[in-house]
């Protein structure tokens, strides 16, 4: 059985497949796969036979009436219009590559509407998806990452330890926003290590989601044959909230420190 061999080994994949090949691997990336696909295996999760997804879409707009001076609220979208988009406006996502079909969905109505970033009063069309069979995902929810630098001077680390390492790594990659422009770039890691999931029988990927504090989390389906969607229904939202906290200009200083220690030993 193939295990990872340093807490760096997603850093050195990410910058290989960005910066070097994408589609053929030496021995050390096919190695760092192996091994990921070995804790994949240990980590899945699946969903029975109707259980519920939701997928949230902006829109449809008010429909203004010049001539009889109204304003029409329409319905949400049907449920034909909640799925995955033509190929013509498949873009570069998390987990799909432009022109490659993946549906975003999420496990509650919180989570999928905050995942396309809607702004006060906007109208927001959510359909509600039903699995029509036993599906198989690999769940990036189960471990944070420990530091990487401290998991380099602990002496103790065992191999489940250096496994929530890379995993942990791995979750955050795939649960943080990417800056606007640059999802074509950043999205590369993720986009291969789904279609190495996909390739060994997956139906999808669950991770965590960044943008909201429910306990809700996304899952990114790779065929849309295995849900359907039963209704739709439409919101409008009401508040758009962030929270921030400051960090005391100490906890630079004593992070510097637990490093320059830890090499000293």
């Amino acid at each position: 059985m193939a295990t990872f061999v340093h807490s760096f080994d997603w850093e050195q994949f990410k910058d290989y497949v960005k910066n070097t090949n994408r589609h053929f691997f030496h021995d050390e990336v096919g190695y760092f796969l192996t091994a990921l696909e070995d804790v994949a295996l240990k980590r899945k999760q699946t969903f029975i036979t109707g259980s519920r997804f939701y997928r949230a879409r902006k829109g449809p707009v008010d429909i203004v009436d010049i001539k009889k001076k109204q304003v029409r609220l329409p319905g949400p979208f049907d449920p034909a219009d909640m799925g995955i988009p033509p190929p013509h406006l498949r873009f570069n996502g998390r987990v799909n590559c432009a022109g490659m079909g993946c549906l975003y969905v999420a496990t509650d109505k919180e989570t999928a509407i905050s995942e396309i970033k809607p702004y006060i009063s906007e109208k927001i069309s959510v359909g509600t998806f039903v699995t029509k069979s036993l599906i198989k995902v690999v769940d990036l929810t189960l471990t944070e990452a420990p530091p990487m630098l401290l998991f380099l001077f602990n002496q103790n680390a065992t191999e489940s330890d250096l496994q929530d390492c890379i995993w942990g790594q791995i979750s955050r990659e795939f649960s943080i926003p990417v800056i606007p422009g640059n999802g074509d770039f950043a999205y590369i890691a993720t986009q291969v290590v789904s279609e190495f999931f996909k390739s060994k029988g997956f139906d999808g990927v669950r991770y965590c989601s960044s943008l909201t504090t429910s306990a809700g989390q996304n899952v990114a389906l790779f065929s849309e044959a295995l849900v359907e969607c039963e209704k739709t229904e439409l919101f409008e939202v009401k508040t758009v909230r962030t929270e921030a906290s400051l960090i005391p200009t100490d906890s630079f200083k004593g992070y510097k420190m637990s490093i320059e220690e830890g090499v000293g030993h």
